[in-house]
């Protein structure tokens, strides 16, 4: 009869261990920007552009980086990625670090196949020599059930700098656009 009991309680464990909902389980919208900060973070190109959507992506630079570097208002996907292989080759995965913090968002149903995520924290640091911590917004879609990034908006924010410039990860992108 012990046995049982005790057979009883380890399955009634597992069983409300299962059904119980925890806040780290993944969400399909986090994991594809976790692909993407990895990514960046093993410089891998092909896994890079696998986050995007080829047919309709946008990098969005700041106006600041417009009216300072004369950065243009976007980069297609074809620019994008080019200046991001040019920054993954010269400078390789040791020197390249990226990481996100997601605000709290509510993940988007079934039915829903196009998703903005905002006020998403960015830390960018580049060959330990230029560290940035900014914010930017993504337009996720699902394409063939994948939620691939759309457009990305870099917004322009003080938190650091390098000489007193303040970067932004559109101006790092810019900076390999050439």
């Amino acid at each position: 009869m012990r046995w049982f009991i005790i057979l009883l309680f380890v399955l009634g464990t597992l069983f409300i261990a299962c059904d119980t909902p925890t806040d780290t389980e993944p969400t399909p919208i986090a994991d594809a920007l976790k692909a993407l900060e990895t990514a960046y973070n093993n410089a891998d190109l092909a896994a890079y552009k696998a986050t995007l959507n080829a047919d309709s992506y946008l990098f969005h630079f700041c106006e600041q980086d417009q009216r300072d570097w004369d950065a243009p208002e976007t980069l297609s996907y074809t620019q994008d990625t080019n200046s991001t292989e040019r920054m993954f080759a010269d400078l390789g995965a040791e020197n390249i670090e990226l990481t996100f913090t997601l605000p709290e968002f509510e993940e988007p149903t079934d039915d829903v196949s196009s998703f903005i995520l905002d006020e998403v924290t960015y830390y960018l640091t580049i060959d330990d020599f230029l560290s940035t911590q900014a914010t930017c917004k993504f337009e996720m879609i699902k394409v063939d059930g994948n939620w691939l990034i759309s457009d990305l908006w870099d917004y322009y924010d003080y938190y650091s700098g390098l000489c007193g410039i303040p970067p932004s990860w559109g101006l790092i992108k810019y900076i390999f656009s050439y």
